[in-house]
């Protein structure tokens, strides 16, 4: 290898490190879209995790911002449109049905054309933001 390529390339990591470059905010989104990523392929049905989202339909704990416990419900897939799904119980009322209106759910996209991979949660139909998941 060029040593001036070289040399670039530590410049580079180095200014993405200390948080000095034009490109570093989109280039960690990307690294904490990856981590989310891996970690909603990790879930598995019965597990506890913590999940922090953040609505505007309503102001309780579980959408305020706040971590929250869950527990991993059913999973399913659509080959079609390349979208997972995962149901999300919370854990102080196990014994609730929730049924399709008024799932929380995460849901993980694979854009065909691209590759690119986007975890998101859902209020039934409705998106809320991310924030944060911990399994």
């Amino acid at each position: 290898m060029d040593s001036e390529k070289v040399a670039s390339e530590l410049l580079a990591v180095a200014e993405l490190l200390s948080g000095e470059c034009e490109a570093c905010d989109e280039i960690r989104a990307s690294r904490v879209a990856a981590d989310v990523a891996g970690v909603f392929d990790r879930l598995r049905k019965g597990q506890k995790i913590e999940v922090a989202v953040k609505s505007v339909m309503g102001t309780s704990p579980r959408t305020s911002g706040e971590w929250s416990e869950w527990i991993v419900g059913r999973r399913s897939r659509s080959r079609k449109h390349g979208v997972e799904s995962v149901v999300l119980i919370p854990a102080d009322d196990p014994g609730r049905r929730y049924d399709r209106r008024n799932a929380f759910r995460l849901v993980k996209r694979t854009d065909p054309r691209t590759g690119r991979v986007t975890v998101g949660a859902a209020q039934g139909d409705m998106g809320i933001a991310l924030l944060g998941i911990k399994a």
